[in-house]
C-alpha cells in the first residue's frame, strides 16, 4: 500500500520537473515489493520505488539496474539506522561513488542521543531544509492540535512484578507482560469506551492506538456492540488494506490499530486520535499524533483532537506528555550531536543457559558439529502464558537475521512455520522447528517488539568445530585434546552423554569442517508438461563444462563423476547436484536450457553453480560468496528469474 501511495504521489508531482527541464517528456517508473516486481525481475528505470525488504536480500541486482547517476531518497529516514538500510546504501555508494542521499522524516530525533548523532552523521550533519511545526501549523500544512487528558484513576503499579519493574527501568517502556495486564483491564477499557460514546459526534472520524492485538480486538468489538461503525488493523491480519480503505472512504467512523498506522498511511481527514498506551519514545509518540495532523492545505482539517488516557503512575512517571512534546516542537530545541558510541551487548553465561538447554532434552549425537552448541536462545510466551525457550544454533543465525529484516512481510501475512522455514532457512542443514518459529512470530505480533534474546558468551571454547581447530593450531593429538576438554568443562559434560560421543563429534568436525555429514541425495524428475520456444539442442555440454573450468578454475576442477543433460525438460530446477552414499558427484543440467533462446553465459552460470556444490551442498553465505564471483551473475539470475518461468513447456 505504501509503495502504491508513493508511486501515485510521484506521478502527481513529476510534472513539476518540467519547470527546470522543459525537454523532459516522460519518466519510467518501476515499483519493487512483494506485490509488484522483484528486484531480480526489474529492468533499468529512471525512478525505482521499493521497499527496503525487497532489495536488501538481493542488493547485488541493483548493480545491473542503476544508472550512471544515482540519488537515494529515503522516506521515514529515521529508519536509516537499521542494518538493512545501511547495507543497501553502503552498497550503492560503493559502486556509484557520487551517489546523493536525501532523507525525509518528521521525527529526526531518536530515542537516545547516540542514535540521533549517528543519524545526523549518515546525512553528513547537513539539514538542507527544515520547517518548524509552528510554521507548518500557521501555513495550514499541519492541523492545530487540541489536547484532552482523560484520567482513568487506575493504579497498575501494585501489580507490577520485580522483573517488570526492572524492565521498565532498563528499557523505559512497558514490558509485554504489563501491557497484557493493562489491556485486560475492563475498568480501563470502559473509560475509553465511555469517553468516545459520550463525545461521538464531537470526535468525528477517530483513530485509536491500542496496546496490543488483544486490546485492539476488545475495543473494536465493544464499539461494535454499541452500534459504532468500527474496523481494526493489526499485524498478521489479511483484512488490513480493506479496513484502512473503508476507514478512508467513510465506511467506518472508528479505526482501532496496533502500530500499523504510525507511519506512511495517508488518511488526511482524521478528526481525533486516541492514545491509550503510555510511551517514552518521542518518535513513536510523534508518529501517532502525526496521523491526525494533516492540515487543510494537505487535504485535512484545521484542528485535530488528541485524547490522551492517563493512568495513576507514582514511581514510573516518566511517560511522555503529548501536549508538552508538541509545545517543545513548536519552540524547537537545539539538537546536540555527541559522538556515536557503539552499544555493548550483555552476554549470559552457561549457568543460565544450562537449565534452558536441558529443558529441550536434545540428544546431541544426532546433530552436526556446526550446530551442536547453542549460540543463543529466545525467551517466548506460549498460549497458556508459560515461558518457552527457542534455542538458536550457529547456522541458524543467518536465517533469523533475514527473517527479522523481513518482519513487515510475515507480520502482515498469516504464514505458517513451514513457510517460514522454506523462505528463510532454505538449504540449511539444521533448521528450527515449525512450532518454535510460529511461536516466535506470534510473540513478535502480540507484543509488537522482538522477544528477549540471550547470548551464550563462551560457546566457542567447547563447540566441537572450534575445539578441532584449536587442536590443530596447538598441534596436539585430537583425541587427547578433546578428552581433556570434556574432563575440564562442565558445559561439555552437561551437553554430551559421555566422553566418547564428544570425541566423535570433535573428530567429525575435523573431517567435515563444520559441514553436514555426507548423505545420499535422491533426485526426482518432475513430469513434463510443456516445452518453451525452439527446442532444438544447440549446446555441447562437455564443451561448456570445460569453458567454465577454464574461466573460473584455471582449467582444472576434479571430483565430478558426470555432467549430463536431463533426458527431457523439467519444470522445477535448472540443475541438480547429487552426492551418492558412496561419495560420487553427479550433475544434471535441465535440457530446457539447451536452446538458442537461452544465452550461453546463462547455461555456464548454472553449470558453475552446480560445480560449487562439490565442496558445499548447502546454499549458505559461504556458497553465495563463491557463486557471486561469476562475472555478471546478476544478469544471469535476472534472465533465469525474469524469463524462464514465462516459457511455455509442452510435452516432447
Amino acid at each position: 500500500m505504501l509503495i502504491d501511495q508513493a508511486a501515485d504521489n510521484f506521478y502527481k508531482m513529476a510534472s513539476l520537473a518540467k519547470i527546470n527541464k522543459p525537454g523532459i517528456q516522460n519518466y519510467r517508473i518501476s515499483c519493487i515489493s512483494g506485490k509488484h516486481l522483484s528486484i531480480r525481475q526489474a529492468d533499468k528505470h529512471e525512478v525505482l520505488i521499493a521497499s527496503i525488504q525487497s532489495i536488501c536480500r538481493s542488493k547485488d541486482h541493483l548493480r545491473r539496474i542503476l544508472g550512471s547517476k544515482v540519488m537515494i531518497v529515503v522516506d521515514e529516514a529515521h529508519h536509516t539506522l537499521a542494518p538493512s538500510y545501511h547495507d543497501v546504501i553502503s552498497f550503492i555508494k560503493k559502486i556509484r561513488k557520487d551517489t546523493k542521499l536525501l532523507g525525509l522524516t518528521a521525527t529526526p530525533v531518536r530515542a537516545n542521543e547516540q542514535d540521533t548523532a549517528q543519524l545526523m552523521k549518515i546525512y553528513d550533519k547537513n539539514i538542507i531544509y527544515q520547517k518548524s511545526m509552528s510554521a507548518l501549523i500557521a501555513d495550514g500544512i499541519l492541523a492545530e492540535p487540541q489536547f484532552k487528558k482523560v484520567k482513568t484513576n487506575i493504579d497498575f503499579e501494585p501489580v507490577i512484578t520485580d522483573e517488570e519493574a526492572n524492565k521498565i527501568r532498563r528499557m523505559g517502556e512497558l514490558p509485554p507482560s504489563l501491557i497484557n495486564k493493562i489491556a485486560d483491564s475492563k475498568a480501563r477499557n470502559q473509560v475509553i469506551l465511555k469517553e468516545y460514546l459520550a463525545h461521538k459526534k464531537e470526535y468525528g472520524k477517530t483513530l485509536i492506538f491500542a496496546l496490543n492485538i488483544v486490546h485492539c480486538r476488545l475495543l473494536c468489538e465493544e464499539l461494535k456492540r454499541h452500534k459504532v461503525k468500527c474496523g481494526m488493523v493489526y499485524s498478521g491480519s489479511d483484512e488490513n488494506s480493506k479496513a484502512i480503505n473503508d476507514f478512508k472512504n467513510g465506511k467506518y467512523d472508528v479505526l482501532v490499530n496496533v502500530n500499523i498506522m504510525t507511519e506512511g498511511t495517508d488518511i488526511p481527514d482524521i478528526d481525533t486520535v486516541f492514545l491509550t498506551r503510555p510511551t517514552s519514545s518521542e518518535g513513536f509518540l510523534m508518529q501517532m499524533i502525526g496521523r491526525g495532523m494533516r492540515g487543510i492545505h494537505a487535504g485535512g482539517i484545521e484542528k485535530v483532537t488528541i485524547v490522551d488516557f492517563n493512568d495513576q503512575w507514582a514511581v514510573f512517571n516518566k511517560w511522555l506528555d503529548p501536549e508538552l512534546l508538541i509545545a517543545e516542537e513548536i519552540e524547537p530545541k537545539r539538537i546536540e550531536k555527541p559522538e556515536y558510541q557503539k552499544r555493548q551487548i550483555v552476554y549470559d553465561d552457561w549457568r543460565i543457559c544450562r537449565q534452558v538447554y536441558k529443558a529441550f532434552q536434545l540428544k546431541m549425537g544426532e546433530y552436526d558439529t556446526a550446530v551442536s552448541v547453542p549460540v543463543a536462545w529466545y525467551t517466548l510466551v506460549d498460549e497458556e502464558g508459560e515461558l518457552r525457550y527457542m534455542l538458536l544454533f550457529e547456522n541458524q543465525i543467518e536465517g533469523i537475521a533475514a527473517m527479522m529484516k523481513d518482519k513487515d512481510y510475515w507480520m502482515t501475512k498469516n504464514i505458517s512455520g513451514a513457510t517460514a522455514i522454506s523462505r528463510y532457512f532454505k538449504g540449511m542443514d539444521f533448521v528450527p522447528s515449525v512450532e518454535d518459529l510460529e511461536l516466535l512470530m506470534e510473540n513478535y505480533k502480540t507484543f509488537e517488539e522482538p522477544p528477549a534474546r540471550h547470548i551464550l558468551e563462551n560457546r566457542k571454547s567447547i563447540d566441537p568445530f572450534y575445539v578441532a581447530q584449536k587442536a590443530d593450531e596447538a598441534q596436539e593429538d585430537i583425541f587427547t585434546y578433546a578428552a581433556r576438554m570434556y574432563d575440564e568443562n562442565e558445559i561439555v559434560r552437561d551437553l554430551y552423554p559421555d566422553k566418547d560421543t564428544y570425541i566423535l563429534e570433535v573428530c567429525k568436525a575435523k573431517v567435515y569442517k563444520g559441514k553436514k555429514t555426507p548423505i545420499g541425495i535422491k533426485v526426482e524428475e518432475l513430469p513434463i508438461e510443456r516445452i518453451p520456444f525452439d527446442p532444438t539442442p544447440c549446446y555441447d555440454l562437455n564443451t561448456l563444462v570445460q569453458d567454465v573450468k577454464d574461466k573460473m578454475f584455471h582449467g582444472i576442477f576434479d571430483g565430478i563423476d558426470s555432467v549430463e543433460w536431463t533426458n527431457r525438460p523439467v519444470k522445477q530446477y535448472y540443475g541438480k547436484h547429487t552426492l551418492t552414499a558412496s561419495g560420487e558427484h553427479h550433475i544434471v543440467i535441465n535440457s530446457l536450457l539447451n536452446s538458442s533462446s537461452v544465452p550461453k553465459e546463462v547455461v555456464m552460470f548454472v553449470i558453475y553453480h552446480e560445480l560449487l556444490h562439490r565442496d558445499n551442498m548447502s546454499h549458505d553465505a559461504a556458497f553465495k560468496y563463491e557463486e557471486h564471483k561469476y562475472p555478471k551473475y546478476e544478469e544471469c539470475e535476472y534472465f533465469l528469474d525474469g524469463h524462464m518461468n514465462d516459457f511455455e513447456i509442452q510435452e516432447m
